[in-house]
């Protein structure tokens, strides 16, 4: 009989090898076939937390916009640097703006377009004022996985 510790937790650390494995297993090699994936910018000024869901965002809409796809296939190969797991997308996603109103974004989000589950996401430092002939290309981008000891 063994026996249970009550109001026991552990903090587990991930080895940089299992960084990895995670990020691998969860973008690219996943089960049956490819996963699509779309970014989007999100209009309204909404923090990201660990408590979001997609319905927390208001996906921009000016003139010229359109969400990016892309599927598991192009994520590159994950790596680790500094004990980072690090995944980084082979295209950049980007976004252009003929709309002659501005409109002011405030990050971008990460769906699982089968699932429409909200998977990661991100404000920017300083939102950004899209307007007629306004690019923004997230580069690099990527998705870390850190654990702390």
């Amino acid at each position: 009989m063994s026996a249970v510790s009550e109001g026991c937790s552990v903090l587990m650390v991930i080895p940089n090898e299992g960084k990895i494995w995670f990020l691998n297993n969860a973008l690219k090699l996943r089960p049956g076939a490819a996963t699509d994936y779309r970014v989007s910018l999100f209009k309204n000024n909404e923090t990201v937390t660990d408590d979001s869901t997609i319905g927390d965002f208001t996906t921009a809409d000016f003139d010229g916009y359109a969400d990016v796809t892309f599927d598991s296939t192009q994520w590159d190969d994950a790596l680790e640097a500094l004990n980072l797991g690090i995944s980084v997308l082979s295209i950049d996603p980007t976004f252009d703006c003929t709309d002659a109103t501005p409109q002011t974004v405030y990050g971008w989000v990460m769906i699982d377009d089968g699932t429409g589950e909200l998977i990661c996401g991100q404000n920017f430092d300083t939102p950004r004022i899209m307007v007629n002939g306004a690019r923004e290309t997230l580069t690099p981008f990527r998705i870390e996985c850190k654990t702390f000891a």
